[in-house]
């Protein structure tokens, strides 16, 4: 999982979409931290989440693009112009 770089948590912690068994409890600048309910235990290495930010304006500089989703499929990548233009 990647840490406050990309999902900045100036407004609350990020949300793991349908894993109420699953809480991000913690965010340093390049990894996150997921607390695990017991029925959580199931979750392995590799498995994949989906994870809503808990505030993004602040992350866009570091990335390149936009993922675009709709109804849980990939729609379009929308580029940053200003990425790398902060100063």
């Amino acid at each position: 999982m990647r840490g406050r770089k990309t999902m900045n948590r100036e407004l609350h912690l990020p949300l793991v979409v349908g894993r109420d068994d699953i809480v991000v409890s913690g965010l340093s600048a390049e990894h996150g931290s997921l607390k695990l309910s017991p029925a959580a235990q199931d979750l392995r290495i590799g498995d994949r989440l989906e994870i809503i930010p808990g505030y993004g304006d602040l992350t866009t500089v570091l990335h390149d693009h936009f993922h675009v989703l709709q109804a849980g499929r990939l729609v379009d990548i929308w580029p940053l112009a200003a990425r790398g233009r902060l100063s």
